[in-house]
Formats: structure tokens, sequence, C-alpha cells
């Protein structure tokens, strides 16, 4: 919206300053660009950092991963770990349909109080 309020005005500018402009309108096009590139940089780079450790996992240490693997975490959680689980889950849940509801009643001021 800005960067259209500045073309609109280009007109208005004397002769000679339409570079000024173009610089402005450029650096704030380059640092948005930048910021893409550093976002989708790290998460590429992390990426290939993951793919790479389970490729040695599997190329060495022979292991195995397929979805029953990614489900079940290899059978080797034991009846504890998913008791805990299964009530932060359902404690999840209550909570945040007590929250909305407070909120939608009392506004978003609702945490004050």
């Amino acid at each position: 919206m800005q960067q259209q309020s500045q073309l609109k005005d280009a007109h208005s500018f004397p002769k000679g300053s339409n570079s000024v402009l173009l610089t402005r309108v450029l650096t704030d096009f380059s640092l948005q660009v930048a910021g893409w590139v550093i976002v989708c940089g790290f998460g590429v780079f992390f990426a290939c950092i993951a793919l790479i450790l389970v490729w040695i996992d599997v190329k060495f240490a022979g292991h195995t991963y397929n979805s029953e693997q990614f489900n079940t975490a290899g059978r080797s959680v034991k009846a504890g770990l998913i008791g805990v689980d299964i009530v932060s889950h359902f404690t999840w849940a209550s909570i945040l349909l007590a929250c909305v509801s407070l909120t939608y009643l009392n506004g978003v001021s609702n945490s004050m109080w």
C-alpha cells in the first residue's frame, strides 16, 4: 500500500527526483527479498541436514523408517508415557475450549481476569 502511494506521488516530484523514489522502492523490495531468502534458506538448510542425518542412519546403522515406525515410535514407548500423552491432549483441548469461550464472553481482556 505504501509503495502504491509513493508511486502515485511520483508525478509530484520535480524532475530528477524519480531516482530517489526508485532507490527507495528498490531498497524496500530488496529488504523484503532478503527476509524471504533468510527464512526459506534456513528452512532448506535444516531440511537438508535432517535428510543427510536420516540417510546416514539408514546407510550405516541399517535402520528402516516407514509410516509404522513414525506413528508408533518403533513400539518402544511404554504405557506410562502413552498415558501422560493422552492426558495432556485432553487437558490441552479442554483448556483451549475454556479459554476461547471465556474470551468470547468477556472479550480480549479476559486474560486480565
